[in-house]
């Protein structure tokens, strides 16, 4: 099983299809290996929020971001990044 896990790890995968599953912002992964090894993965979303702030804020949640570019190439104040799951 050891060695299944390093081959999977260590080749390039071949993204077959993704589906939605029951948990909100958890998709499934089917991937195909160079070797034809075909397996499944979760993969967590977060959802990612960017605010664009002329008032700068304290709030513990935000994080300050500084290389973003926004749409249309608007100017950038105080952009925070906000992330959160989807439940």
């Amino acid at each position: 099983m050891r060695n299944m896990d390093e081959v999977i790890l260590n080749s390039t995968w071949h993204v077959i299809s993704l589906e939605q599953t029951y948990d909100p912002g958890i998709l499934k992964v089917w991937a195909l290996t160079e070797n034809s090894t075909m397996f499944s993965v979760k993969l967590r979303i977060p959802r990612v929020i960017y605010i664009n702030s002329k008032v700068p804020s304290d709030d513990k949640d935000f994080t300050k971001v500084n290389n973003k570019i926004l749409p249309r190439n608007r100017q950038t104040y105080m952009l925070y990044e906000w992330e959160t799951s989807e439940e």
